[in-house]
Parts: structure tokens; sequence; C-alpha cells
């Protein structure tokens, strides 16, 4: 069985330009390493793809400003995505698993509030 059967996906494309060609696609959600994210996301909006990227948005300052200066140039919408697993609390979690300190959970809730400016630094390790 293929992944199309499997997961039930429709298309499956060969390149970056193929997906980017692809009328259908209006939204990219860029995940690679951020030296390499700029050129795509400057590739997808110029294409006409809005675009959700992974943090760190961009390598620098400088970057940043030109990717969101193309967007605004192409009238598209850039949003960065914080998915928070390496953030202090999900960092800790994974080391308590790993370290064999609790069990294999079966569910995990979760509510994050912070009210303390710059947060902190995620734990290396669990003592």
């Amino acid at each position: 069985m293929g992944i199309e059967e499997q997961f039930g996906v429709e298309t499956i494309y060969t390149s970056e330009d193929e997906l980017l060609a692809d009328p259908e696609i209006e939204v990219v959600d860029i995940a690679t390493h951020p030296p390499e994210r700029v050129s795509l996301m400057k590739k997808a909006l110029l294409a006409g793809k809005h675009i959700l990227s992974e943090k760190p948005f961009a390598p620098d300052l400088g970057s940043a400003r030109e990717i969101i200066a193309l967007a605004e140039r192409q009238g598209l919408k850039v949003a960065v995505n914080q998915s928070g697993r390496w953030g202090p609390p999900w960092r800790a979690a994974t080391l308590l698993i790993q370290q064999g300190l609790i069990g294999d959970p079966f569910e995990v809730t979760t509510s994050l509030t912070s009210t303390l400016p710059g947060g902190s630094p995620a734990p290396s390790s669990i003592p």
C-alpha cells in the first residue's frame, strides 16, 4: 500500500516547483532549517502563495525584512508558527520520559500561559 492509499493523499509532488505551480495550493508551510527557508519563502511568495513559517522566521533581521517587503508587494500574508516542541515545558517532559523518570504517556493535555517577560531557557537535563 502506497502513501496515497494509506493516508488518503490525493496529490504527491516531486519538487517544490511542481507544488508552487499548483493553483489549488494557497498557503505553504515552510519548516526547513532557517538558512534554506529564506529562498523557499521568496520562491513561494513569487509564486503567489501565502506563507506559514516555522520559528525562527529568518536567520537575521535583514532577511526577515526582505520577506515581509516581498509579501507586501505581492499582496500576500506571512505568519510564523510557534509549535513549542523545544520550549522549556516540552523539553522537560521529553527528558523525564527519556530518562525513565515517568512512564509512557498515553494522553497529554497542556495549557500554556506566561506572565513573565523573556521566559526561561529549556533544560538540558533533569537532575
